[in-house]
């Protein structure tokens, strides 16, 4: 069997995640090999620097020595999120300057964020703004979500012993419980 690539490029879509991919160095060996990523991802540290008085550098790249308490850090709302957003960002713009041209923008969490400053309906500085007023919110709200594999008719009656309530439906078999702490802590084996 030959295989041969047709005359024209596959549509690139680009997707990208939220809260929870997130990592201490993320990023670090981008940032030290091209300029490109360099450029943006030194922008949005300036701008969070700057404007919000976050200094994400300490966490995106912290020495090896200490990446365990940036990785602890990280797992703050108001860290995590501007952090994600500013290495998904620099990372489009690096795919595109190398002609990876998206057709399509998804997005999940801040990942939304990302997808909508890609597309031009906002500008990084805004976008930044929202995501680093949005980690702030975050982390003032105690409780949270998690993922169960359960048809909404099942989890329902268990989201109500619990005091939970049902954050979203994802799949017919695949919910999203939501609430407190300890009502999340009763639901989990």
């Amino acid at each position: 069997f030959t295989h041969s690539a047709g005359p024209q490029r596959p549509p690139v879509v680009f997707m990208f995640p939220g809260g929870g991919t997130q990592y201490a160095r993320m990023g670090a060996q981008l940032y030290a090999t091209e300029p490109t990523f360099q450029q943006h991802v030194d922008e949005g540290l300036r701008l969070a620097q700057q404007v919000h008085g976050l200094d994400l550098r300490q966490f995106l790249f912290a020495e090896e020595g200490h990446a365990g308490a940036a990785s602890v850090a990280l797992q703050n709302a108001s860290v995590q999120l501007p952090a994600l957003l500013v290495i998904e960002h620099a990372l489009a713009q690096l795919l595109i300057s190398r002609g990876l041209a998206p057709v399509a923008l998804a997005g999940h969490s801040v990942g939304e964020s990302v997808a909508a400053c890609i597309a031009g309906t906002m500008t990084f500085a805004d976008c930044l703004g929202l995501v680093v007023l949005r980690g702030k919110l975050m982390d003032r709200v105690r409780g949270g979500m998690v993922s169960v594999r359960m048809p909404a008719a099942e989890l329902k009656p268990i989201l109500d012993d619990c005091g939970l309530d049902l954050g979203v439906i994802n799949a017919p078999d695949l919910c999203v419980a939501s609430g407190t702490e300890s009502g999340l802590a009763g639901l989990q084996p």
